[in-house]
This record gives structure tokens, sequence and C-alpha cells, in this order.
């Protein structure tokens, strides 16, 4: 496992799993956190709220958001921000990787 103190690809951070999300945390602080996610096709991440603003950078593959009742199709090498507090969901598209950071 890396401490992250060195480069490494960001796709090693999270690896697909067969129907499921994964998840990996790699960067705790009081202010904030990194989360990566390995999405399989089709798999989604239901309606939920966050207490902080998200950071999202979509690493491979396209995602499909929908935020305070807006869809966005979201591909990789794109970057947004969701609210703190606003109801939002994800689903992949077709494989795709992402990372999360919430600051504040």
């Amino acid at each position: 496992m890396s401490d992250y103190t060195r480069p490494v690809p960001v796709a090693s951070i999270a690896d697909y799993r067969d129907s499921s999300v994964v998840s990996t945390a790699f960067g705790k602080s009081n202010t904030g956190n990194l989360i990566a996610f390995a999405f399989d096709a089709g798999q989604e991440l239901k309606e939920h709220t966050a207490t902080k603003d998200a950071w999202i950078l979509v690493t491979e593959g396209e995602l499909e958001f929908r935020v305070l009742d807006q869809d966005f199709t979201v591909p990789s090498g794109q970057i947004f921000r969701i609210p703190a507090k606003a109801e939002h969901s994800v689903k992949a598209v077709n494989r795709a990787k992402m990372l999360l950071a919430f600051i504040g």
C-alpha cells in the first residue's frame, strides 16, 4: 500500500469488481477526504447528501450524475462540484472511475 508521498497512477487506487462499486479512501484529514471509486457498468450510488462540498474528477469512462433534479453526463477528464447538502446520485454509463474530494 502506498502512502502517496510518491506519484502513483490514479487508475491503480481503486480496482473494478464485477457488478460492484468499489471505493478506496486514500487521503483523510481534519479538513477533507479523498476517495477513489471504480464503478462497473450500470452500477450506481443512490440519492444521498454530503455535509461538505464534493469535487468530482472523472478519470475513466463516463458517469451520469443527478444533482438537485438536474442530469449531467460527465466523461473522463471533466471536473465539477456538488454543493454541500445537495441531493445527488451517480450511475456508470460504462465502466468508470472517479476521484472524490470533500473539502471544507
